[in-house]
């Protein structure tokens, strides 16, 4: 079943809106993340807005670090 869940994260993260280390927690930890959550990548777009960029480097804020 992980390499089912794994082929999917690989696959789903070729997506431009989709942050990896969103995906990998739900690939880590099905039972207390949901796939929709991951998709809906609000960690990552918490973090950009923080920070300027999320952990995975595909969303950024304006102006934030390359």
């Amino acid at each position: 079943m992980r390499t089912l869940r794994w082929r999917l994260v690989s696959a789903l993260n070729r997506l431009q809106g989709a942050c990896w280390s969103d995906l990998y927690d739900w690939y880590d930890d099905p039972d207390h993340y949901s796939l929709v959550g991951a998709l809906s990548t609000k960690d990552c777009r918490q973090d950009a807005a923080r920070c300027g960029a999320c952990y995975c480097g595909k969303l950024r804020r304006p102006g934030g670090p390359a």
